[in-house]
Formats: structure tokens, sequence, C-alpha cells
């Protein structure tokens, strides 16, 4: 899925390891993903992507178009496209192209 800020980032994603994944989130982390309701947690976030991931692989790149640090604040944004393949075989399941924004702050 998104290769975004880190060599970390991307090799949690390709080895499709939830637990990697979550580590980059606070304790009381928001995640929204589109067409679906927010998730809030770590846990929670940890939990979501360990049954996407046990199902699919996720093949993707990103970019980041802009990184802004204010204070104790930044963001970032950029850009992705990804394929996501099930695991049981098949055709691709999904092509997506979009933007993506994390906010990061104490």
């Amino acid at each position: 899925m998104m290769l975004l800020c880190s060599p970390e980032w991307a090799a949690a994603w390709i080895a499709g390891n939830a637990s990697a994944i979550a580590d980059f989130y606070a304790e009381d982390a928001m995640l929204l993903p589109h067409n679906n309701s927010p998730v809030i947690g770590k846990e929670a976030i940890r939990s979501g992507y360990k049954t996407f991931l046990d199902q699919f692989s996720i093949k993707g790149t990103s970019e980041i178009a802009e990184l802004e640090v204010a204070g104790d604040w930044a963001f970032m944004r950029g850009t992705y496209t990804t394929t996501v393949i099930a695991k049981a075989g098949g055709q691709p399941v999904e092509e997506d192209r979009g933007n993506w924004l994390w906010i990061v702050c104490p």
C-alpha cells in the first residue's frame, strides 16, 4: 500500500507486518480509511491491518509532496498508487490512486 516516508514503513507493508505498521502510530491515533468508519487507537489499528494483511498483499508507491514542521506539530502530504492482491490468488482486487495526509503531534 502506501510506502510513505521511511524504509521501515515500506518494509513493514511489503512484509505484511501489521504490528510493525502499528508501531508508527501513537496509542491514541486515529486512522481514517476511505469508505470505512474511523479506527481509533493503536491496538484497533494493528488489529485492522492484521485482518486485512492476512488476506491481501499490497503493492504500491508513494511520493511526499510537502512536509511542514511547526513547533511540536508536523504534517506530510503526498500521493499514492496501490494494487491490492488476494493471497488466495486471482486478479488484483483493487487498484487505487489518491492523496494522503499525516498529522504528527506530541
